[in-house]
């Protein structure tokens, strides 16, 4: 079941790639959008969301 996450995650991180989107990009939205209800939430946190 791990090996089909880590493949679908690969397959996603490349799909939006091709788009020119990054998880960086991702990560700065979700911290943005999150920050005002999460007050402790950190950039790093973020990844995890």
């Amino acid at each position: 079941m791990v090996e089909k996450q880590k493949r679908m995650k690969e397959i996603c991180v490349n799909l939006f790639e091709k788009r020119g989107v990054t998880l960086d990009k991702i990560v700065d939205i979700v911290y943005d959008l999150q920050k005002k209800y999460v007050p402790d939430i950190t950039r790093d946190l973020s990844y995890l969301l």
